[in-house]
């Protein structure tokens, strides 16, 4: 595998353990933070390809992507070294350092493409994807703040930085759950953002008449992968930026619940068996394999019975690593057209799990795959 091609591929496997995965988050921000502007890159680029040196001439005049200027489609087409149109070709000259300055500049550039295309969609979701992946908060607030949509209205309240875009503060769990009150998702977000915990706990007891919970993650990647010009090589630095979003939630009732009950039971016997009410809530609501798991674990905490789970912990767990075990066979040790098929799949399979979850999405998999290996 190539250097560049491994790289990639770490940052796009999603881990299998709440551990890991926060782990991936803070390794992320420490990229985001370390990736130099688009003017910085670009200077860089200059002085490099000014250079004598081998590595300038060769290295940087093998660059596919300056400023959205591409090779010709048949010339990509007969690339196998370029893989996705990633930004990068596979050539010893390359350092890494340099890898990831050209492919930070082309995911910048793809995803200014896509964006700016997504902004003049006709329904508001595509709008605010467009705003999402600009960092347009201002357009974001807007869109949120005009939308009657329970979908849009909580994409938007969850990208809005509230700590950084004093605006955001016009977005609130509040409104998201008068939108739909039969939304869990509004109201565990109203729980974890409570004052206090008597209103984190009638805030979970409101949660606890809901019939659905609305899943956010994979939602932007579902619509951008919706417009005509979302070809493969497009998806990539999109899959790699919603990627980054959707972890921020790995279970969206945990901060809700911990909260308005704690982290251990309660001595009173009546509040206590409240909470296991919330927990067992969590569990059938909860629309990741992951949030399964840590609704379970807490359920168990508060005494729930083994009649009362559809799943084990042992048997959620083991879920949880298939699903990462398969994400890692997607693109660990692939290279060229090989990577550039797993990114594919890869992001069928998150806009298929956008509705109803990645464990959902995974049995629909393996039953595909069952079914195919049986002609």
């Amino acid at each position: 595998m190539s250097r560049a091609t491994d790289s990639l591929s770490k940052k796009i496997i999603l881990p299998v353990t709440v551990g890991v995965m926060v782990g991936m988050v803070i390794g992320w921000h420490q990229t985001r933070s370390a990736e130099p502007s688009r003017s910085e890159v670009q200077a860089q680029i200059a002085e490099a390809a000014s250079a004598p040196s081998e590595h300038a001439q060769r290295g940087f005049d093998l660059w596919t992507l300056v400023d959205g200027a591409s090779r010709q489609a048949d010339e990509l087409k007969a690339s196998e070294s370029d893989a996705c149109q990633t930004g990068f070709l596979r050539d010893p000259h390359l350092s890494e350092v340099d890898i990831n300055r050209l492919s930070a500049l082309h995911a910048q550039v793809v995803i200014e493409q896509h964006a700016a295309r997504l902004r003049m969609a006709p329904d508001a979701l595509g709008r605010l994807t467009g705003a999402m992946l600009a960092d347009d908060y201002a357009t974001l607030i807007q869109v949120g703040q005009t939308t009657s949509d329970p979908l849009v209205y909580g994409l938007a309240l969850r990208a809005c930085p509230s700590q950084r875009v004093p605006g955001c503060t016009a977005l609130t769990p509040q409104r998201w759950a008068e939108l739909d009150e039969s939304n869990a998702s509004a109201w565990w977000m109203v729980a974890a953002s409570s004052q206090n915990q008597a209103d984190a706990f009638r805030a979970l007891t409101s949660a606890s008449t809901a019939t659905h919970a609305l899943p956010l993650r994979n939602q932007w990647l579902k619509r951008a992968a919706q417009t005509d010009e979302a070809t493969r090589e497009a998806m990539f630095p999109v899959l790699m930026k919603t990627i980054h979003l959707d972890s921020l939630e790995l279970s969206p009732s945990t901060a809700g619940f911990t909260r308005a009950c704690g982290s251990t039971p309660s001595t009173d016997p009546e509040r206590s068996a409240a909470c296991l009410g919330f927990a067992l809530d969590a569990v059938r609501l909860e629309p990741s394999a992951i949030g399964k798991l840590i609704a379970t674990r807490l359920a168990e905490r508060w005494g729930a019975k083994a009649e009362q789970l559809p799943h084990t912990v042992a048997e959620l767990k083991t879920k949880v690593e298939a699903i990462g075990n398969w994400r890692s066979s997607m693109v660990t040790g692939a290279e060229g057209r090989q990577f550039c098929e797993g990114i594919r799949q890869m992001v069928e399979f998150d806009a298929d799990s956008a509705d109803d979850g990645d464990l959902a999405a995974f049995e629909r998999l393996q039953a595909r795959r069952k079914t195919a290996s049986a002609r």
